[in-house]
């Protein structure tokens, strides 16, 4: 049974699998089986959805970066023209 499923470009989308998966759990019955898959699923959209935030961060760290160096560059009165 394929509970994941792809990841989306999206971090919002990757956390609402998470809680439609969290739902899952909280309504199955105590099949030690279909709980164990579940939870399997739930770490596997876990693990995407912290990394899809890291690549968020690191994206947004990144323009940060660049933008404060064109501006030193604008104000220095240099250019890479």
């Amino acid at each position: 049974m394929h509970l994941t499923e792809s990841p989306a470009p999206d971090v919002d989308a990757g956390l609402e699998r998470i809680k439609r998966l969290e739902e899952r759990l909280a309504l199955e019955p105590g099949d030690a089986t279909a709980r164990r898959e579940i939870a399997e699923a739930i770490r596997i959209e876990s693990g995407l959805y912290r990394q899809s935030l890291d690549a968020r961060l690191a994206a947004a760290t990144h323009s940060k970066k660049s933008e404060r160096s064109i501006r030193k560059r604008e104000i220095a009165g240099t250019s890479w023209k």
